[in-house]
């Protein structure tokens, strides 16, 4: 696995330190990404394309919102916790949310 593993790093654009850190934490799957990655590391491998589906992009992405919504001072930031939340849910459509960025 890590040759393929190496394979994908390096077609993601990795840095070889990355490659070589990533690589020493014998990972064989995704549940050894959650598993075994620094909270950095899982971030920047989740993210890549083709990782995770749009939905749980917008999962992820309302996920880290929440975290952090005592901290956010603008509105408009703010608002795009709900908003995540109805497209989620599908009480809104995608088309409706570009519209209103």
């Amino acid at each position: 696995m890590d040759k393929k593993l190496k394979v994908w790093l390096k077609a993601h654009d990795a840095c070889e330190s990355d490659i070589k850190r990533l690589l020493a934490l014998h990972i064989m799957n995704m549940q050894d990404v959650y598993n075994k990655a620094c909270p950095e590391d899982l971030i920047w491998v989740i993210t890549r394309k083709g990782v995770l589906t749009q939905r749980q992009c917008v999962q992820f992405a309302l996920f880290c919102m929440q975290q952090i919504k005592n901290e956010l001072t603008d509105e408009r930031s703010k608002a795009v916790i709900p908003a995540l939340e109805d497209w989620l849910n599908g009480t809104v459509s995608q088309k409706k949310m570009k519209k209103n960025q």
